[in-house]
């Protein structure tokens, strides 16, 4: 007998339910691991001591009045983190925490917009690998928490690249501009996307990609225009002069940021992986999605890999025609959720099973050292400042009863700013103003905070050790 209209009514109501149920369901853990990944950030921003670029940039930019904002340019001020984090400290309070809560925010939304990019893919194996192993990326960890504007710099672009996916080029513009604003290294990634988006546009191109550009390129100028405009090529000197080394620095700051080495993460693997692995699997994305942009059938999926290729276009450009470094680890972060985001759109689409099943497996290994490298204590990139904190406690002590402004201490550049963002955080009344000098004076001072070759010296070996760190090498002496 056949079924009646309302009962095929309610078959199709029932189905619609079924997938509505599994997709909140999905939706509810992806938005869970976000939360816990936030969580873990938000333990690190409030326990982890302060490191060198976080207390250089609070003095320059954050603390003050609020045209401090706007002064002469360094690439330390990264505009609209500064200016958030300034917002935060004024609300708040001065804390690691609120220094840093901008990032964590910024943490987890970048985290729910890599999921919501991500929902393109069919395979949901294959989503939750590229999810997961782009949440415990350490090095986007260690961004997610520290008080600079790399973080959100990223997590404006992931918004920015779901914009572009649905058809919004002005969200898209409007989110790229922010993200420059964040942090200028985001002009690359947003040259990729909007060139991306002009390739690949299937009507109203020239329009489009131009409101896309025009919004990002006003906004970012709008914002950054007043300390940008004092800018000189000297103010840009972080990054590489060589491909190979760039690659090399943010393979190793991905695969090691603890520790513990885990399955692969020793020197000799960066190597082999920049070496070996990932120009070959850069030119089989590019077999791939060439033969895929030959069918014409991919448009959509194809935004986030032709983007990412023409973000290294515009990267080598940059380089030879204005001397332009190639980045360094923490300046490239950008890479790293375009090129997951990469993975996983070229994997959701090949036909040979033998491939996808490789291709799942490396991805299974790097999410799983990927995950053996979560760790609470340092950022890899300024794991000389963790034990700065600690420190700054022991001062605190050995010096609680001695009059205001009666002791002085003598330390390098790498560690001033962090002590003296510590004595003001703490109350260290006792310690005088840190003073910035390139290696630490070993004459005329109370207490010695040494680094490195520092703690071998023989004026060093005459000193009382107080306190010495394992991790960082530092120590604290009189």
């Amino acid at each position: 007998m056949a079924p009646t209209v309302s009962e095929n009514i309610r078959s199709r109501l029932a189905s619609v339910g079924s997938i509505m149920t599994k997709g909140s369901a999905e939706h509810f853990l992806a938005i869970a691991f976000a939360f816990a990944r936030t969580a873990l950030c938000a333990w690190r921003a409030g326990h982890q001591s302060i490191i060198h670029d976080e207390a250089f940039s609070f003095f320059r930019f954050i603390d003050g009045p609020w045209s401090s904002l706007w002064s002469p340019y360094q690439a330390a001020n990264h505009v609209l983190y500064s200016f958030l984090a300034k917002l935060s400290v004024a609300l708040f309070g001065l804390s690691e925490l609120t220094l840093r809560l901008p990032s964590v925010l910024a943490g987890f939304f970048f985290t729910w917009g890599v999921f919501r990019v991500l929902e393109s893919c069919e395979s949901r194996l294959i989503r939750w690998i590229a999810y997961l192993a782009i949440g415990l990326h350490p090095l986007l960890m260690d961004f997610s928490t520290a008080a600079r504007g790399y973080g959100l710099g990223v997590a404006l672009l992931v918004w920015a690249v779901h914009a572009s996916l649905h058809g919004r080029p002005i969200r898209s513009g409007f989110l790229l501009g922010l993200g420059i604003a964040a942090n200028l290294t985001i002009v690359f990634p947003a040259t990729g996307l909007i060139a991306a988006h002009f390739l690949l546009a299937a009507k109203h191109r020239i329009r489009d990609t131009a409101a896309m550009a025009g919004v990002a390129a006003g906004l970012a100028t709008a914002i950054c225009y007043v300390p940008f405009r004092s800018a000189t090529r000297v103010n840009f000197y972080a990054g590489q002069n060589f491909l190979p080394d760039s690659l090399f620095t943010l393979i190793s700051t991905s695969i090691r940021a603890s520790q513990r080495v885990g399955l692969f993460g020793t020197r000799e693997a960066a190597l082999f992986i920049g070496t070996w692995i990932v120009p070959v699997v850069a030119l089989f994305w590019v077999v791939i999605w060439a033969r895929e942009w030959r069918k014409g059938a991919l448009s959509g999926k194809l935004k986030v890999p032709l983007a990412l290729a023409l973000t290294v276009v515009s990267l080598m450009a940059a380089h030879f025609l204005f001397k332009v470094n190639y980045p360094t680890d923490r300046t490239g972060l950008y890479l790293v959720p375009l090129a997951g985001i990469t993975w996983a759109a070229t994997a959701d689409i090949l036909g040979n099973r033998s491939l996808r099943a490789m291709s799942v497996v490396v991805a299974c290994v790097l999410l799983v050292q990927f995950a053996t490298q979560v760790q609470f204590r340092y950022f890899e990139v300024w794991w000389f400042n963790s034990a700065i904190k600690d420190i700054a406690q022991q001062l605190r002590q050995e010096t609680r009863e001695r009059p205001a402004q009666s002791v002085s201490l003598s330390t390098n550049f790498t560690q001033q700013p962090v002590l003296e963002f510590y004595r003001i955080h703490c109350r260290i009344a006792a310690l005088k103003p840190v003073q910035r000098q390139e290696h630490a004076d070993f004459t005329g001072h109370d207490f010695y905070v040494l680094t490195g070759p520092e703690t071998g010296t023989m004026e060093a070996a005459r000193l009382t050790v107080l306190f010495s760190d394992p991790v960082s090498g530092v120590v604290l002496a009189r």
